[in-house]
């Protein structure tokens, strides 16, 4: 028979809630992403831009440290496919409902620029 301390107990508990809360959060923030689709049109979401630059690749722009390693392997190819774009959308929006919540915040996922609805999700 297994015996788990409390303390485990108590982390597998935490552990449990901040992946529930992240998989809301991250469901809420693909719900305010798709809501802007609608009211601001196609371009002015985090979805497409989140898009936009993972079809263009990490090594340009923010991530320009990333020159000098060999990211030919990070070719992203699996969420080009229109059956896996949903997976990855959703991937992404828990993470960045994970690095939210652990206020971390990286940056490379944000409002779109001049849209209320995401900026109003961010700020709650």
């Amino acid at each position: 028979r297994w015996r788990v301390s409390k303390a485990a107990q108590r982390i597998i508990a935490l552990n449990g809630a901040m992946l529930l809360a992240c998989h809301w959060a991250g469901c809420a923030w693909l719900l305010a992403g798709r809501a802007s689709v609608r009211v601001y049109g196609k371009d002015m979401s985090w979805i497409t831009l989140d898009r936009a630059s993972v079809d263009k690749g990490f090594v340009e722009g923010r991530h320009a440290f990333l020159r000098n390693y060999d990211t030919s392997a990070w070719n992203h190819a699996t969420c080009t496919s229109s059956s896996t774009k949903a997976v990855c959308t959703y991937l992404r929006a828990g993470y960045f409902a994970l690095v939210s919540i652990s206020t971390v915040g990286y940056g490379d996922i944000r409002p779109a620029p001049e849209n209320l609805v995401e900026t109003v999700f961010c700020c709650f």
